[in-house]
């Protein structure tokens, strides 16, 4: 018995073209929905703290993978101006969130290949050393939810970075029938982002401060 051939998808929708259109309108949802919630933000102060100490270790803002809708809203107002790197998958998946992470100025993405992996982390690396912020969802990109896997920890260690946790949860919220769970607040929903307290590069201790 032959095996049947997977279809491919049409080329149209593997074109940049399409890649940007649909990473557009994608942008102009979140920020439609953003501009309803009323947001409360705790920790924040901790964070401006450490971005205006000259001294300061590299920073790597981590948040599970279900919790990325709100990520550059989020950022923007208490990171300001302040260049973020993200770590984005490599694969075709990835190629509409990448495009809509470099949609806003002040991030940088590095796209990572499963056969570039470690290359794609020493880059990373010494994007932290050269004072840009990490952004890591320690379950990405194709889960297991809520598993921390092995790149957010080497990247910490080998930069001596603080991990800072990130998330947040809404009064009303849908979550999609994707491997994550996907959130997505509804709109003029109450929402509540919490940045914690920095921590190290230590497994345990980072699934207690996102959970």
């Amino acid at each position: 018995m032959t095996k049947k051939k997977k279809r491919s998808s049409h080329p149209f929708l593997q074109s940049a073209f399409f890649t940007q259109c649909v990473a557009f309108f994608l942008r102009l949802f979140v920020s439609m929905i953003a501009s309803t919630l009323r947001v409360r933000i705790k920790g924040n102060e901790k964070i401006e703290k450490l971005l205006q100490d000259p001294s300061r270790p590299p920073l790597i803002i981590a948040l599970w993978h279900n919790n990325l809708f709100l990520l550059p809203h989020l950022y923007r107002k208490v990171c300001k101006k302040e260049k973020a790197t993200v770590l984005i998958s490599k694969s075709r998946d990835g190629n509409i969130p990448s495009r809509l992470a470099t949609s806003f100025k002040n991030i940088e993405v590095i796209r990572v290949g499963h056969l570039t992996r470690h290359e794609a982390l020493k880059h990373f690396v010494n994007e932290l050393l050269k004072g840009k912020i990490g952004v890591i969802t320690p379950d990405g990109p194709k889960g297991p939810c809520y598993s921390v896997k092995p790149g957010i920890l080497f990247a910490a260690k080998k930069s001596n970075a603080l991990i800072i946790p990130l998330s947040w949860e809404a009064s009303n919220v849908r979550k999609l029938r994707t491997w994550d769970k996907f959130k997505i607040p509804m709109p003029f929903s109450t929402l509540t982002a919490s940045y914690g307290d920095p921590i190290s590069a230590n497994e345990e201790e980072l699934k207690k401060a996102l959970s």
